[in-house]
C-alpha cells in the first residue's frame, strides 16, 4: 500500500468557491462556531456508528486534537473536521508523521452531512479552519492520502497541497513495516537544510499479529484514517478531509 504525504502552507490564499455554486453560509460569516466537546458528540450519536462515536469521545478529550464542528439549531450535525498538533500514529498502518511543534498540524478526519453535500461546505469549513490555525501561529498543514485515490489527489491539489513525500506500507505475515521517503529538504524537522530523504523503520506493536490499538501513545492519540480517504463524499464514519 502506497501513500502520498501532502503539505499546504497556511499563508496561501483561501480557496474560492466555483462560480455559480450556492452555499447556505452568508458571506463574511464564520463557519465553525464551536469546538467539539462531549456535548457535541452526544448530538452525533444517531448519525454515526458506536465505534466512530467512541473515536470522537477520545479525540475531544485529547488536548492535542481540535475538532471544529457545526451543529444545526435542531441538533443535526452539519460537518466536523479534525486537526492534530503533535505527532500521531495511524492505528491501521502504524506509521507516524513527524510534526514540528507549534508549526505543523495534521488534518486527519472530516465529514459533511449528506444533506449539505454539493453546497461547498467542505471548502468553506476548510478555509475557516485554516484561518484559525494560522491565527494561532501554525504555518503548515499536512495530510496523507492513498496513492491510488486520484479523486482525493485532485481535491487536495485544488486546495493548494503539494506532495512532499511518500510512505510504503508492507505486510509480511504478522509483521508490518513502513518505509517513509521525504523529498530533499522537505522533512518537517529538517526542512531548509537539504536533509530530506529516506527513513526505514518498523513501527508496530511488539507482539506478532497485533493490530495497532486506538490508544494513547507519546502524548497524543493517533487516528490518521488515511485508509478511508476514498473520495470527497465519504459515508458517515469515514474520514474525508476537505469534503465539499
Amino acid at each position: 500500500m502506497d501513500f502520498l504525504i501532502l503539505r499546504r502552507n497556511l499563508d496561501q490564499p483561501t480557496v474560492a468557491l466555483p462560480q455559480g455554486r450556492r452555499s447556505p453560509i452568508k458571506e463574511g460569516e464564520s463557519f465553525f462556531v464551536e469546538h467539539g466537546t462531549q456535548r457535541h458528540v452526544d448530538m452525533m450519536v444517531g448519525t454515526f456508528p458506536p465505534k466512530k462515536i467512541a473515536h470522537f469521545r477520545r479525540c475531544v478529550d485529547d488536548p492535542g486534537i481540535d475538532m471544529p464542528v457545526r451543529i444545526r439549531e435542531d441538533g443535526m450535525p452539519w460537518c466536523y473536521m479534525m486537526h492534530a498538533c503533535a505527532t500521531m500514529r495511524d492505528p491501521i498502518y502504524g506509521f507516524r508523521l513527524p510534526l514540528a511543534p507549534g508549526r505543523d498540524i495534521l488534518q486527519f478526519d472530516g465529514w459533511v452531512n449528506p444533506e449539505y453535500r454539493g453546497l461547498m461546505i467542505g471548502i468553506l469549513g476548510t478555509n475557516s479552519s485554516y484561518d484559525c490555525r494560522e491565527a494561532e501561529g501554525f504555518e503548515r498543514v499536512y495530510d496523507v492520502i492513498r496513492k491510488i485515490d486520484k479523486r482525493s489527489a485532485r481535491l487536495h491539489q485544488r486546495m493548494g497541497f503539494t506532495q512532499v513525500g511518500s510512505i510504503r506500507h508492507l505486510r509480511i505475515g504478522p509483521l508490518r513495516f513502513n518505509r517513509m521517503q521525504w523529498d530533499p529538504g522537505e522533512h518537517p524537522l529538517h526542512d531548509g537544510r537539504g536533509e530530506g530523504g529516506q527513513a526505514r523503520f518498523r513501527d508496530w506493536p511488539d507482539e506478532p499479529g497485533n493490530v495497532a490499538p486506538n490508544r494513547t501513545f507519546a502524548h497524543n492519540r493517533g487516528s490518521v484514517d488515511a485508509h478511508n480517504r476514498d473520495s470527497a463524499d465519504a459515508r458517515p464514519g469515514q474520514g474525508a478531509s476537505g469534503t465539499a
